[in-house]
């Protein structure tokens, strides 16, 4: 288990207005992105997937985001 102190994404988002801009959205998308191929290719779905549910792993800029809360997450079958 990874302690995560930078907060949920929409957190950051609103009270970071001025240095959430589209660059670091597109960054963060990339991110979340990644994260779910590498979970598919491990056969597992998350099945809870909200802004709630992504976290910064520090505060402050250059945090990476996190995925939380699998407890519905489930394997699967390709195909």
């Amino acid at each position: 288990m990874e302690l995560c102190t930078g907060g949920e994404l929409i957190e950051n988002a609103f009270s970071n207005k001025a240095e959430f801009d589209e660059k670091k959205a597109s960054e963060i998308i990339y991110q979340l992105f990644s994260a779910l191929s590498h979970v598919h290719s491990a056969g597992l779905i998350h099945r809870d997937i909200k802004p709630e549910n992504v976290m910064f792993d520090k505060k402050g800029n250059g945090g990476t985001v996190k995925f939380i809360d699998f407890g519905l997450a489930c394997q699967f079958k390709p195909g």
